[in-house]
């Protein structure tokens, strides 16, 4: 997501094992922000046939990026090997006001994953122009 993002993060680490347990989230885009069209190809069978699925298909094939005037993410672990994010965007140009719930297993763990960040961040910048 590219915009101007405030968020803030919870991590619970037990002790014992220095494990990462729990870990929660709220990233919010008031201004709005960009995101690869791609990422909505999930919920494209779920839009009404029409011109406005049609406009997302297309920019879902040209790999191009959609705006959104308005961007709410909460993420939340439901255990130290699974996240659960709600997702709530919405966007005048195409007509769409989203709400999506995910549930995502992660590989390795809550560890792993927040080991993994940075070189998420940077691979991330490696492609951006």
């Amino acid at each position: 997501m590219r915009g101007r993002i405030n968020g803030s993060a919870e991590v619970e680490i037990q002790r014992a094992d220095n494990a990462i347990h729990a870990l929660s989230g709220h990233f919010d885009a008031p201004q709005g922000a960009q995101i690869p069209a791609a990422f909505l190809q999930p919920v494209l069978s779920y839009i009404p046939a029409g011109t406005q699925r049609d406009i997302l298909g297309d920019l879902i094939t040209a790999g191009t990026d959609v705006f959104f005037d308005h961007a709410d993410v909460r993420l939340k672990s439901v255990r130290s090997d699974s996240l659960n994010l709600l997702i709530k965007m919405d966007s005048k140009t195409l007509n769409l006001d989203l709400a999506v719930t995910i549930d995502l297993n992660v590989e390795g763990g809550l560890n792993g994953l927040i080991e993994r960040l940075p070189q998420f961040i940077s691979d991330r910048r490696k492609y951006e122009v």
